[in-house]
């Protein structure tokens, strides 16, 4: 009889230590499809954050492709915008409109002469500095199409 009760208490802990093993392996199963299922989800997630990503650089680059084509014509039409502020600030003209002497006329001249030599010279200035700021940029570095074809042009 010992024998037999032996080998069926032997027969009943192998029993529930088959059982306990097959639970341990359903409960890893169900971990392993938990965490599955977590980086799918991240995964999903930090693919359209790229998504998004890249959509932003390519308006960005965009953006600054068309600021860096117009700049010289919009620094010139604003200069000249401030100069024609400028000169009506001053208020030249005289209020019961009288004619222009000859002298009057060559004295504004003069100085609209000098007011386009300094906006010139700012202009000038300003893109002097633009071109060596564009040449100073580490090896590897990329100017957009529209700068380096400036620079090329001479302008």
């Amino acid at each position: 009889q010992d024998g037999l009760g032996d080998a069926s208490s032997v027969a009943a802990m192998s029993g529930t230590q088959k059982r306990s093993d097959v639970e341990k392996q359903e409960e890893t199963q169900r971990y392993l499809q938990l965490q599955v299922t977590r980086w799918k989800s991240a995964v999903t997630e930090i693919e359209e954050l790229l998504e998004k990503s890249v959509k932003t650089d390519n308006k960005l680059i965009d953006l600054a492709k068309r600021f860096d084509m117009g700049s010289d014509r919009g620094d010139l039409e604003s200069g000249q915008e401030a100069i024609i502020r400028r000169r009506m600030s001053l208020n030249k003209v005289p209020s019961n409109r009288e004619k222009k002497t000859r002298q009057d006329r060559r004295a504004e001249l003069m100085e609209l002469r000098e007011e386009l030599a300094e906006a010139t010279k700012d202009l000038q200035a300003t893109e002097v500095m633009s071109a060596m700021a564009s040449n100073s940029k580490p090896r590897g570095t990329r100017a957009s199409g529209a700068s380096s074809a400036r620079a090329s042009s001479g302008l």
